[in-house]
């Protein structure tokens, strides 16, 4: 069996002055997280519960937060 990969996948939408991280794997979407940059808040939507074997060390707040920083960084 191939090995299956972890994929976070950024997407940036200006229009909306948010940023979407999403975490997936094979196609699945496991977190999403948006940064609304304007109003300096977040929500994470979803768990990383079925794929832990394959997120570790990471746990669900270290995504969040690699998601906030990349917010912070399209901010500037």
């Amino acid at each position: 069996m191939p090995h299956q990969r972890l994929f976070l996948n950024i997407q940036l939408t200006l229009k909306k002055g948010q940023i979407t991280g999403v975490v997936k794997r094979n196609e699945m979407v496991y977190l999403t997280v948006i940064v609304d940059v304007a109003n300096e808040k977040t929500v994470a939507k979803g768990s990383l519960r079925r794929i832990l074997k394959h997120t570790k060390p990471f746990k669900k707040h270290n995504y969040i937060e690699i998601i906030k920083c990349e917010a912070d960084y399209f901010n500037k």
